[in-house]
C-alpha cells in the first residue's frame, strides 16, 4: 500500500508516494514548496486519498498551452494527417493566444462562452467557431482520460445562442444544375468523373480519387469503396474511408455505361504513369526502369492515369470558375445524391450504409433539407390520412 513520505528540498519540503506502474515502470507522485514537514505530509495524504478515489492524480498548475502541446502529440499519432493539421491550426491560431495562459483546471463554461464571443468579434463565421470549439472540447475529453482533470467542464457546453447559426440551406443541386455541370465539364475528364461519382454514387471526394478499376465490378454493377486518398507531409497514401466505412454499392445504368465507356477509352492509351502501393499503403510512382509491372490504375485521372489529389481538384474547380464555368462544390454532389434517395422513398438504413455515415443521426440531421415542393407533397399526404 502506498505510503506518503516527506523530504527537504532546499529550504522547502516535498511529499512523495509511489503509484501504479505504467508499462512496468515505477511511477512517483510528488510536489514541493511546503514550509514544514507537517504541511507536506498533510498535502501528501490528501493527494493520496484523491489518487485512491479517482484512480489517478490531478496535477495542478498545468496551463492550457502546455497541455495543448501534449494533446497535439496525441492527435498526430492517432488521427489522419488532415485532421491533425486542422486541430493544430485551431489550437495554435485561436486556443493558445486566447486561453493558453490559464491553468487547465480553472477553465469553465463562462470562460468558454467569452472565448466564443471573442471569436465572433474577430469576424469568424459560426461554422469556424463551431470547429474550434469541437477541438477545444476534445482536448478536455483527453485531459480527463489522462487524469489531468477529473471532470470535463465543457462536456455539456454549447455555443451561445447570440452567436447565430446560419439557417440551413438545401446544400444540394437541382436536376437542371447537374445537367449544366455535366455539359460544361464534358471535356474535362477529372471534374466530369468527380461529378458523376458524387451525384450517382454519393462518394466523398477523397473516395472518388482513390477508386481504381479493380474496385469496379462490371458484371454485378457494383463498386467497392475501400480506400480514400490521403496526404501526409507530401506523401500520398491509401487509408480507410471516413469512419472505416468500407462498403460495396450498386450503380445505376447511366453510371455503368459511363464507367464502361471510360474504361474502354483508357485501355486504348498506353500507361505513362504507374503506381505501386507499399506495405504502409503509401503510393509510389514506378519509373520506366522498374521491372515491377504491378500498378494502381485510377478511375479518376488524366489520360496518363496519374494520381489526383483533393487539393488539385479544388484548384482546378477554382480555375474553371474564373473562366466562367458553373461553380460546384464536390461535397454538395454527395448531399444531392442523398437527398434524391430520401425524396424518392429509399430506405433510410440503406442510405446510411450506402453513404458510409457513422450513424443514422448523421443521415437525418444533415440531409433533411427538402425542397418546398417535397414538403408540400408530404403535407398533402398527411391531409389525406385524416
Amino acid at each position: 500500500m502506498a505510503k506518503v513520505n516527506a523530504r527537504k528540498r532546499g529550504n522547502k519540503w516535498q511529499y512523495y508516494f509511489e503509484c501504479d506502474k505504467i508499462d512496468g515502470k515505477r511511477q512517483r507522485i510528488c510536489k514541493s514548496g511546503f514550509n514544514t514537514k507537517k504541511e507536506a505530509l498533510d498535502a501528501g495524504l490528501q493527494a493520496l486519498n484523491q489518487y485512491k478515489n479517482y484512480g489517478t492524480f490531478v496535477p495542478k498548475g498545468v496551463t492550457v498551452a502546455e497541455f495543448s502541446d501534449a494533446f497535439l502529440e496525441y492527435c498526430e499519432e492517432t488521427y489522419k494527417w488532415t485532421t491533425f493539421k486542422s486541430y493544430e491550426s485551431a489550437i495554435n491560431a485561436y486556443v493558445k493566444p486566447e486561453l493558453g495562459r490559464y491553468k487547465i483546471e480553472n477553465v469553465d463554461v463562462l470562460m468558454a462562452e467569452k472565448f466564443c464571443q471573442n471569436l465572433k468579434t474577430r469576424g469568424l463565421a459560426y461554422g469556424t467557431i463551431d470547429k474550434i470549439i469541437t477541438v477545444f472540447k476534445s482536448m478536455f475529453t483527453y485531459a480527463v482520460k489522462k487524469g489531468t482533470i477529473k471532470i470535463n467542464p465543457l462536456r455539456h457546453f454549447e455555443i451561445p445562442k447570440n452567436i447565430i447559426k446560419p439557417q440551413s440551406s438545401s446544400e444540394s443541386y437541382t436536376d437542371k444544375q447537374i445537367q449544366e455541370f455535366l455539359t460544361a465539364y464534358k471535356d474535362e475528364p477529372v471534374l466530369y468523373a468527380i461529378i458523376m461519382l458524387g451525384y450517382h454514387c454519393g462518394l466523398r471526394l477523397s473516395e472518388s480519387l482513390a477508386l481504381t478499376w479493380d474496385d469496379v465490378d462490371f458484371q454485378n454493377k457494383t463498386i467497392c469503396v475501400s480506400n480514400q486518398i490521403a496526404n501526409k507531409k507530401g506523401i500520398l497514401y491509401f487509408s480507410l474511408p471516413k469512419y472505416n466505412s468500407v462498403r460495396t454499392i450498386s450503380i445505376d445504368d447511366k453510371m455503368y455505361e459511363y464507367l464502361l465507356e471510360l474504361k474502354q477509352r483508357k485501355d486504348s492509351y498506353p500507361l505513362q504513369c504507374r503506381y505501386r502501393v507499399n506495405l504502409d499503403k503509401s503510393i509510389e510512382e514506378i519509373t520506366d526502369t522498374d521491372t515491377d509491372t504491378q500498378y494502381v490504375n485510377f478511375v479518376v485521372s488524366k489520360i496518363n492515369s496519374s494520381v489526383t489529389t483533393t487539393k488539385q481538384v479544388h484548384n482546378k474547380i477554382d480555375v474553371y470558375k474564373h473562366k466562367g464555368y458553373p461553380y460546384f462544390r464536390s461535397h454538395w454532389l454527395r448531399h444531392t445524391h442523398c437527398t434524391k434517395l430520401m425524396t424518392n422513398g429509399i430506405d433510410l438504413k440503406y442510405i446510411q450504409v450506402r453513404l458510409g455515415h457513422k450513424n443514422m443521426s448523421t443521415t437525418l440531421d444533415i440531409y433533411t433539407h427538402l425542397t418546398d415542393n417535397v414538403c408540400k407533397s408530404e403535407t398533402d399526404k398527411i391531409n389525406k390520412l385524416f
